[in-house]
């Protein structure tokens, strides 16, 4: 938006220089992005005006708007009424075909007109803007719409077929060559101003050259009009089309402004081009109910975070152009002005008194806000935290699809069934409404089948590597309809998914590892499952199955219900002593039953430690081998596991771990009838 300094004196009495007004309207949301110093000594204001503004896309709006942070009186000559003992034609010459594209359509009719150059007061604030001269006419309609921020066109009358304008939806085809010259093909969703024949301007756009005012032109139709912005705004971009009426349109003109620009571009043109206006017709459609907002006094110290007086606050609301209907101690009950389309509720209003007091009068306080970490942000937590740890262990993520129907497996697991997940087991396939397709028909209910079809592909294009190993993971949704048939409710949850060509222990070992960065290692349990030819290892999180641990020829694979784990994870971060004292350890082999768990050999071991001395504290217990072979007997199992030990005050002793170590083989030999594996 451009004005100059000069312009701006009319309308205002400027107290300050062009640079310090140019600070103080930058500060209060009217940004100058150049100010520039023109030959004659005017200055120029280049001011970028947000969308929400377009009250400021006129003389009058930023002159309001100096008065208003000047504190100065603003003065603007209202246009009598151009009606005067005029009555409605018997024949109306405007129809709208769609009125709520076009609620608001005046025309005026003005006869006899002498069209010729504009005089100096009215060309030269044009051409100081960017301008150009054409002729009284034209000059009129394009002064008004800087003035008012209200489009207007004038057609020549005596070019409009049947001396009617209809306002439609242009027609399938349908073209109209404008005043710059080019033609354009219409779409179907343009609104154009049409006489009885054809289209004579797009509406809120550009007039065609047809009907165009020229030297010629004795008669001719004043438009003054409200088109819906979103028409216009799509039309615009359809087209490549733009012009300063487009651009008002696009952002929202004041709807009591329509009659306003009508009436002052009439007054003008009666003075500069004599005529006589013969007809005017006004259709209008237009909701005109006022709007209202109730400001409560209480909220603005609540936002703001400073007290603003009542009389202050109705000073600037006044000058604001606010009426206020009731008023109290409390609250306030105003009336919107219509050029403020921006100003729908009351937090608009306090932003307006910010604005206006000063944004630098805010006292800069910190909000009180108590944080707390919601149920989502821990979900991202734990979700990075099991990335980071899988991705540093060698695993590659993949995003398989979510929609299956048979998986592609390789040769070696053809024959293999699919292991199911405790919450998939119970629950049948959500199929697509169209099944007519015949792949991708369903959402999964687990993840290892997009896992296995992952590791073919994988395959396929490794074969023939000697060192191919395939470690994968996945964190998605998986999708489960409900047990019961009646019941068509559908759940989301995510499962954590691996799969590993390093076997079964490799997918053990990483699991294990995150279970014990999450905190949640002693709440775990393995179970060993038996079902159908198929090995498996159920996990239970709190004595709930979670998921399973299980082994598809050489390769380990894993899922569980991810969602238990982060409900149960613990991110806090404890601190802990760095230690100054030496560890001693022991490394035990033991042979138990082929059907007893590690998990029943760390807890045995624990409770031992708990019956022995506490002179002689264990710091950690870790597994490191397991061995079925010819030196252990048939339906037995070797496990190795090393005893950490250390004391936070004192250097242990040899003897007194020897005597802490033999108490646990005691108990390991008494509850799960292990014994010692020696060397053959």
């Amino acid at each position: 938006m451009k004005i100059s300094y000069s312009i701006l004196k009319q309308y205002c009495d400027v107290p300050l220089e062009p640079e310090k007004l140019s600070e103080l309207l930058t500060n209060h949301g009217i940004k100058v992005e150049r100010l520039e110093l023109l030959n004659n000594g005017d200055s120029l204001f280049e001011s970028e005006i947000t969308a929400n503004r377009p009250d400021c896309l006129s003389f009058i709006g930023i002159a309001r708007e100096v008065a208003l942070l000047t504190k100065r009186p603003f003065h603007h000559s209202r246009p009598k009424s151009a009606r005067s003992g005029l009555r409605s034609p018997k024949i109306p010459f405007i129809q709208i075909n769609n009125p709520k594209l076009c609620p608001i359509y005046i025309g005026r009719i003005i006869r006899n007109i002498k069209v010729a150059s504009s005089p100096d007061w009215l060309r030269l604030p044009l051409e100081t803007i960017g301008f150009r001269s054409i002729n009284n006419i034209v000059d009129i309609t394009n002064f008004v719409m800087m003035e008012t921020g209200q489009p207007l066109h004038a057609f020549d009358l005596d070019k409009l077929n049947g001396k009617q304008i209809i306002v439609r939806i242009a027609k399938m085809g349908e073209k109209i060559v404008a005043i710059d010259g080019k033609t354009y093909e219409l779409s179907p969703e343009t609104l154009v101003i049409a006489d009885a024949t054809k289209a004579v301007a797009i509406a809120g756009i550009m007039g065609s050259k047809d009907t165009e005012v020229t030297e010629d032109t004795k008669n001719i139709l004043l438009e003054s009009a409200y088109f819906q912005g979103a028409n216009i705004r799509g039309s615009s971009r359809y087209l490549a089309l733009s012009s300063d009426s487009s651009y008002r349109f696009e952002r929202g003109v004041d709807p009591h402004g329509v009659e306003v620009g009508s009436q002052r571009a009439s007054e003008l043109i009666l003075e500069l081009a004599s005529g006589e206006l013969t007809d005017y017709q006004s259709l209008d459609f237009f909701n005109h109910k006022e709007r209202r907002v109730v400001l409560r006094l209480e909220h603005i110290k609540r936002i703001l975070g400073a007290s603003i007086s009542l009389p202050e606050i109705k000073r600037i609301l006044k000058r604001l152009g606010f009426i206020t209907k009731k008023s109290n101690n409390k609250m306030l009950e105003l009336i919107i002005p219509s050029f403020r389309q921006d100003i729908n509720l009351e937090i608009d209003v306090i932003e307006e008194l910010a604005r206006v007091r000063g944004y630098d009068r805010i006292p800069a306080t910190a909000p009180g806000i108590e944080l707390k970490t919601s149920e989502e942000d821990k979900l991202l937590e734990v979700m990075k935290t099991t990335r980071s740890l899988f991705v540093e262990a060698g695993y590659n993520e993949v995003l398989t699809n979510s929609f299956w129907d048979i998986p592609r497996f390789g040769a070696e697991f053809a024959d293999k069934e699919v292991f199911s997940t405790p919450n998939s087991a119970t629950n049948s396939c959500i199929g697509l409404l169209d099944t007519k397709g015949k792949i991708d028909r369903y959402l999964r209910t687990n993840l290892n089948k997009g896992l296995l079809d992952v590791f073919y592909l994988n395959e396929n294009y490794l074969r023939g590597e000697t060192q191919k190993v395939i470690k994968l993971f996945e964190i998605s949704k998986i999708y489960l309809s409900a047990k019961h048939q009646n019941d068509k409710t559908i759940t989301e949850k995510f499962h954590l998914g691996l799969l590993d060509t390093d076997g079964f222990y490799s997918v053990k070992g990483a699991i294990s590892e995150l279970f014990m960065l999450l905190g949640i290692s002693d709440k775990i349990s393995y179970s060993l499952e038996t079902n159908n030819d198929k090995n498996t290892v159920a996990v239970f999180l709190q004595k709930k199955n979670i998921g399973y641990l299980g082994a598809l020829g050489q390769a380990g694979i894993c899922e569980l219900d991810f969602e238990s784990i982060v409900q149960e994870a613990d991110l806090a971060k404890k601190y802990q002593v760095f230690p100054r004292l030496p560890t001693i350890r022991r490394d035990l082999a033991i042979v138990v039953s082929e059907n007893t768990p590690w998990q029943e050999i760390e807890k045995t071991t624990r409770e031992a430690m708990r019956l022995s001395a506490q002179e002689t504290p264990l710091e950690k217990i870790e597994f490191f081998d397991l061995y079925r072979g010819k030196q252990v007997k048939e339906g037995h199992k070797s496990i190795a596991f090393s005893l950490t030990f250390r004391h936070p005050e004192k250097t242990l002793s040899n003897e007194g771990v020897d005597a802490v170590v033999k108490t646990v083989v005691s108990v390991l030999e008494k509850n799960l009838q292990a014994s010692l594996r020696t060397p053959r």
